[in-house]
């Protein structure tokens, strides 16, 4: 469905041409969904619309609502992340003020030292969760940033394309935490910090065994580059030293 140029003009610009749910830049990669189907009354109209990736927007046109699995996207939730994201770019002020950007250092320091890159970085690069045990001490700032950020204001960077990156690695973060905590165990071996995916499921679960390494091994794969793009981006427009 075509859109008129001057909703997929001002979209764009709100947008800043990131996804309003997982906040990705998308450059070219970027489509333009109805929150309110068309085939369901819904206008063409700046309304009505929320720019997505090509993943987020794929998830809304896979629902099976004659199979259900998972939970569809409300339109209520979609205005929300919309409206929010939106709200975000348009306070972007790039190094903005000096107090702008005296802000957007600290909330970057506090994340820093939360998270340095070593040892929890550098143990991502080196980690296999195929391999016998692995240990928790590396992991806990993970935890820790997690517990940090819940709630707390001084989290959001003024700077848009800082903050979409600051979400995409927490929400990177959250999900391989909570992966830790659900399909890992204490390896038991009277080191109380080894923890390991049971390797009796290779045997009793092997598909279970299988995707949960490949899943906390590629989501540590990503958590090292998403971070690295972080701080990059962070030196180059905050000016910070690490």
């Amino acid at each position: 469905m075509t859109w008129p140029k001057e909703v997929r003009d001002e979209v764009l610009i709100k947008s800043g041409r990131h996804c309003c749910i997982c906040h990705k830049f998308c450059g070219l990669k970027i489509e333009l969904h109805h929150i309110e189907l068309k085939s369901e009354g819904g206008e063409n109209t700046t309304g009505n619309c929320i720019p997505l990736c090509f993943d987020c927007h794929a998830d809304q046109r896979s629902y099976d609502h004659k199979h259900p699995k998972g939970l569809k996207y409300s339109k209520e939730e979609l205005l929300g992340h919309r409206d929010k994201w939106y709200k975000i770019v348009d306070q972007n002020l790039g190094i903005g003020t000096s107090n702008h950007l005296a802000q957007d250092q600290q909330t970057f320091y506090k994340i820093y030292q939360t998270i340095p890159p070593v040892p929890t970085i550098q143990y991502l690069k080196q980690i296999d969760f195929n391999a016998w045990k692995f240990h928790l001490e590396p992991l806990r700032p993970i935890t820790r940033l997690l517990f940090l950020l819940k709630d707390e204001p001084w989290t959001e960077f003024y700077d848009s394309d800082i903050e979409a990156l600051k979400l995409n690695l927490v929400k990177l973060l959250s999900e391989f935490d909570n992966k830790i905590t659900t399909d890992t165990f204490d390896f038991k071996s009277g080191d109380s910090d080894a923890q390991c995916v049971p390797r009796d499921w290779e045997g009793t679960q092997p598909e279970r065994y299988k995707n949960t390494v490949k899943f906390l091994n590629e989501k540590a794969d990503e958590i090292v580059d998403v971070y690295t793009a972080f701080m990059r981006l962070c030196r180059g427009k905050l000016g910070v030293i690490t």
